[in-house]
């Protein structure tokens, strides 16, 4: 079924046609976003099969009116806009209605109506879905246009010129008109027009002082079959609307009667193939009210609203006979659009509820019962002109507020996931939140894109009174960066949201001790930011000057585990030398900077008393290994002539001491005599007693 507007709004005295939307039991739906077209009228709006929006508005200047149309993506990002002058050539003053929006798989199609002067004229605006490159065209044939039906291969308009009520095949891709073919001579619209998959156009004609007219048209350019809308029971017959299936083989058709001055609801099922009438009666028992919309379900018969204030569905069967009545609800400003059917297949209803609120609810279609309904706040004053919802149950309502039009995704709870990334092997939160307390408990189930990356429970359950319920993400160690979606649904309604998984990265490296002698063994660390895959994770080694240290090329970090430890080999060193440990992983370095230094005198010894004219042993001692040619040593005797010392002397590569060979002279009689060792700023002194 498709949105039936412009000048079939009168007849229905405001009541537009209407659409299905999805929410969480008892809450106030929250807005997801919002945008805002200032000085825009005659919002309308249609999805395609990827959940991208198109919405048309119309701008009026004294000169002129023009057709603004919009693509957007379900997240609200505008995508392209176009702008069509759909006035007429001569005049001024212009109105227009923007009748109908109807999107394929290629094309969105809209239907205006302009007038100047009295002279009307119908508009078809086509947009390119990927760019919004507009195709526009005035038909020459009609002039009043009512409905219009699309799909891939065909494109028609119903409508009138003077009385004669016509059907307009055109080009799906030019506009080019192709047929056009009279319905009846003595007609003023058309009240709905429907396509079946070969082309065949289902229409109903108002015949001015004569019961409907129901018609099929085929694309070869003629009427294959038309019969009245006619009981014998109530007279003043009219048609609200029609849809049909041929997979059952049915046109169903609804409308009213007058029983007196009483009207009454009229259900009509036809032969889509004939004709012929199957069932045309009251359905619902009521004495006063109108079947307005209809929608055919393949093979499960037809769901249809009725009502006037006070609204029902019902659904009948391929016979045209009643399965279900649902419980009467009050609506006013019911939503234009189509009726579609949420995840679970059941049906679901926008309409506004007093001068404030749009309530969406959702009917069995096995019973007719409710199951959920929720409201949120509209705009004092603003008027519901059109809603969809996407494939996921979210609903985007068209507001117009008079001076603007507003299009908003509204949705009756939110999954949140963290807002940062989350390294795999480390648990993460998720949050299903509802803009109201729960009035019953709820059960969400749960899901996960790719169970390898991140795994949750299966379900969650928001108890009576409760807004909000949390879980646990599992996130698995992974090997390279990637994203996960995270699925809440309950009812029709599905969330989703993604998460980024991160592969660990490195966190940092160490050396252990940071400062040693030349020739001490270290200990190098790297730590990664979550456990590491299966397989590990390699960290590749440097360091700036081999020459004094050593590390191997890389270090593997185990499967499970954060940390890994490495050994660095140092030599000794003449001078302080400042190294630095390069480790990498991926695209992330970490440095960290140690130093080896030379090794210093820490201490000498020697033979403590020896006579005169023998030879004793001085001991040097160092705090690290000597380096390649030796570490050498200054020496210095206090009496050179008694205890004889060489200049320096150095401790052999490698070693950490040396014996020095201290020749003595002979004495008359006791002497000390102090022996001075000094390196690097470093001195020692020892004493040594020279006796007779």
């Amino acid at each position: 079924m498709r949105c039936r507007l412009g000048f079939k709004i009168a007849v229905r005295s405001g009541l537009a046609c209407w659409v299905l939307a999805m929410g969480a039991i008892g809450v106030a739906q929250p807005v997801i976003w919002t945008q805002d077209v200032p000085l825009e009228s005659q919002p309308r709006v249609a999805r395609d099969a990827s959940s991208n929006l198109y919405l048309t508005t119309l701008v009026f200047t004294a000169q002129s009116v023009s057709l603004i149309g919009r693509k957007y993506d379900r997240n609200g990002t505008l995508i392209w806009t176009r702008t069509v002058d759909v006035s007429q050539t001569f005049g001024s003053g212009y109105n227009a209605s923007n009748a109908e929006l109807v999107v394929t798989a290629n094309r969105a199609y809209a239907l205006v109506g302009t007038s100047v002067d009295d002279l009307p004229e119908v508009r078809i605006v086509a947009f390119d879905l990927n760019t919004g490159v507009d195709t526009s065209v005035a038909s020459n044939n009609i002039d009043f246009g009512s409905a219009l039906a699309a799909n891939s291969t065909h494109l028609v308009i119903g409508g009138r010129k003077g009385t004669e009520v016509l059907v307009e095949y055109l080009n799906p891709t030019t506009l080019a008109s192709i047929d056009t073919i009279p319905v009846t001579a003595n007609g003023s619209f058309t009240s709905n027009i429907v396509l079946d998959a070969s082309g065949n156009a289902y229409t109903a004609a108002t015949q001015t002082g004569k019961a409907p007219l129901l018609a099929k048209v085929s694309p070869s350019g003629s009427v294959t079959w038309s019969r009245t809308f006619d009981s014998a029971s109530y007279s003043n017959e009219f048609v609200m609307d029609v849809d049909v299936d041929t997979g059952q083989n049915r046109l169903f058709v609804v409308g009213h009667g007058k029983d007196g001055v009483t009207e009454i609801p009229l259900v009509g099922a036809y032969s889509s193939t004939t004709g012929g009438l199957v069932s045309l009666a009251n359905r619902s028992g009521s004495s006063s009210s109108r079947s307005v919309d209809v929608v055919a379900r393949k093979g499960g018969g037809a769901y249809v609203l009725e009502g006037f204030g006070s609204y029902r569905m019902l659904r009948v069967s391929s016979s045209g006979s009643l399965t279900w009545l649902s419980s009467a609800f009050a609506a006013n400003n019911v939503a234009s659009g189509r009726i579609e059917f949420d995840l679970d297949g059941d049906l679901v209803l926008t309409h506004g509820s007093g001068s404030t609120s749009v309530v969406v609810r959702a009917i069995s279609v096995d019973s007719g019962s409710l199951l959920r309904a929720f409201s949120y706040t509209r705009p004092s004053g603003s008027s519901l002109r059109g809603a969809v919802i996407d494939s996921a149950g979210s609903s985007y309502v068209a507001l117009d507020l008079g001076t603007s039009s507003r299009l908003q995704r509204v949705q009756a709870a939110e999954l949140t996931l963290p807002t940062l990334p989350s390294t795999g092997g480390f648990p993460a939160t998720g949050r299903v939140r509802l803009a109201t307390a729960a009035v019953s408990p709820q059960l969400w189930q749960l899901s996960s894109s790719n169970t390898s990356i991140a795994t949750v429970p299966p379900s969650i359950q928001i108890n009576t009174s409760s807004m909000t319920s949390t879980f646990t993400i599992t996130t698995l160690p992974i090997t390279a960066n990637t994203t996960v979606s995270i699925f809440a649904r309950h009812g029709g309604l599905v969330l989703a949201k993604v998460l980024t998984v991160l592969a660990p990265s490195l966190q940092f490296t160490t050396v252990n001790p940071q400062v040693s002698m030349g020739g001490t063994p270290l200990t190098g660390v790297v730590q990664i930011t979550g456990p590491a895959p299966t397989g590990g994770r390699t960290v590749a080694l440097s360091v700036s000057k081999p020459e004094v240290a050593t590390v191997q090329a890389s270090v593997v970090v185990n499967a499970g585990t954060l940390v890994a430890t490495f050994p660095l080999t140092t030599v000794g060193v003449n001078s302080n030398q400042g190294i630095v440990l390069t480790a990498t992983l991926g695209a992330v370095t970490k440095t960290y900077f140690f130093a080896v230094n030379a090794p210093s005198l820490v201490s000498i010894t020697g033979t403590p008393s020896l006579v005169g004219g023998t030879t004793g042993t001085l001991t040097l001692n160092i705090d690290g290994l000597a380096p390649p040619g030796g570490r050498s040593i200054l020496l210095f005797s206090g009496a050179p002539g008694i205890v004889i010392l060489p200049s320096s002397f150095a401790v052999p590569e490698g070693q950490t001491t040396v014996n020095v060979p201290m020749p003595t002279t002979a004495v008359t009689s006791s002497i000390n005599v102090l022996v001075f060792a000094t390196r690097s700023g470093i001195h020692k002194t020892t004493t040594v007693t020279v006796t007779p």
